[in-house]
């Protein structure tokens, strides 16, 4: 290529590795003829294509409907711009923007959007340091050629509007959690929560809430998990703003009380899901709770309603028949062989929570009908680990006689 154009090949390998940039118009005539690429519509540009992207921006960055169609609108451009003028790099980030985040699926352009990077401006770059850290989140096995810290490499771009700074942070939360840095998880929460609220982005604001209270369950911060969703509550009621996912809120509210054994708090947060929430899970985990304070009639009421409710996870019908068989006689053989079937055929369909409380019952089971040395050994394997389940063990609430050392 250096002999064909007369140019010196120290120079073009300087400026395509991102070393050097084109400044002389002769010079950029010789590159494009040679990759026969047309100086007009290089140069060229399109106010009502930039415009459409600026529009989609602000859609996607607030959250608006029409993003998904605005989406499309752009792709409708790739065709005219593939490889021949500079807004095909804008359709890349848009795309990679929109699939990473709203599909969850990684771009086939990856590798070659990030060695570009170093070429771009600094807005741009911003995008994909962001973009990239959440890619570090959702596809852990997809590997960079060389080691960046695209965190520190985002906070260093400008970012003119902040909503890319803002979903930095945002994503910061879940990549400072797999990277198990809880003061950093922090500090992005409390950055994100300065920006979004400054720019008033209501829909952002109310997902990083819940995001964050996610966090803090997943850290066993039961207390402060659910004082950060009432706080949500709180805040949105004041200004008169609506949530758009209450009835999640109030579910995630409901199952921290019931983590923390308040069950009369997670009834009044059950009761409120229930209106738009009505699969079996939420019926089960609202029998459950109404079981632990000794309600067994309302117990059953919402056993039978969970048991023609739609399901997400089959292995809750299996609680159901469970949790009925607890009421009709505690502790019943009955009882056992469900939790022992629910865990030879979904322990691995099942949270961690859920394998937890199923262990922990099938300990109380064995407990309770004295056989205490197999008792002994189904809890040795929870003795070593932190445990949070809406259920408790048994042993505390058994006559004396009763103890594993008698």
């Amino acid at each position: 290529m250096a002999t064909h154009l007369s140019l010196d090949k120290g120079y073009l390998s300087r400026t395509f590795n991102n070393k050097n940039q084109l400044r002389k118009e002769r010079n950029i005539h010789k590159i494009c003829s040679f990759f026969d690429l047309d100086m007009n519509t290089v140069f060229q540009t399109d106010p009502q294509f930039e415009h459409l992207c600026a529009e989609f921006k602000r859609a996607f960055f607030f959250c608006h409907p029409q993003v998904h169609h605005l989406y499309h609108l752009i792709l409708s451009y790739q065709k005219q711009y593939e490889w021949k003028s500079p807004y095909h790099i804008d359709i890349l980030l848009i795309k990679l923007m929109y699939e990473v985040e709203v599909n969850h699926y990684l771009p086939p352009f990856i590798d070659y959007i990030c060695r570009i990077m170093p070429s771009l401006c600094e807005p741009d770059q911003a995008v994909l340091a962001t973009y990239f850290m959440l890619i570090d989140v959702q596809f852990p096995g997809f590997s960079y050629e060389k080691e960046i810290n695209f965190f520190k490499l985002g906070l260093e771009m400008s970012d003119p509007h902040g909503q890319i700074r803002a979903r930095l942070y945002y994503f910061g939360l879940s990549y400072f959690r797999k990277h198990n840095q809880p003061k950093r998880t922090r500090k992005c929460y409390l950055l994100a929560l300065e920006l979004f609220e400054r720019s008033q982005n209501t829909v952002m604001l109310e997902k990083l809430f819940m995001k964050y209270s996610a966090l803090l369950r997943a850290y066993g911060s039961f207390e402060k998990a659910a004082q950060n969703d009432l706080l949500l509550i709180d805040k949105f009621e004041r200004q008169h703003l609506q949530l758009r996912n209450l009835e999640i809120l109030y579910n995630n509210l409901a199952w921290t009380f019931s983590l923390l054994h308040d069950y009369q708090q997670a009834i009044h947060y059950y009761e409120k899901a229930i209106v738009t929430l009505k699969d079996n899970e939420i019926y089960f985990n609202l029998a459950f709770c109404y079981y632990k304070i000794g309600d067994k009639i309302q117990a059953l009421h919402y056993i039978d309603l969970g048991k023609s409710a739609k399901s997400y996870s089959e292995y809750v019908f299996l609680l159901l028949e469970w949790l009925e068989a607890m009421i009709q006689k505690r502790y019943s053989k009955k009882s056992y062989m469900l939790l022992l079937k629910i865990q030879k055929s979904y322990f691995d369909d099942l949270e961690s929570i859920m394998q937890d409380t199923i262990a922990l019952e099938i300990v109380n089971y064995l407990y309770f009908t004295e056989q205490y040395e197999q008792a002994l050994h189904a809890c040795k394997p929870l003795l070593n680990k932190r445990i949070d389940s809406p259920t408790q063990l048994i042993i505390k609430d058994m006559p004396r006689s009763k103890s594993i050392d008698s």
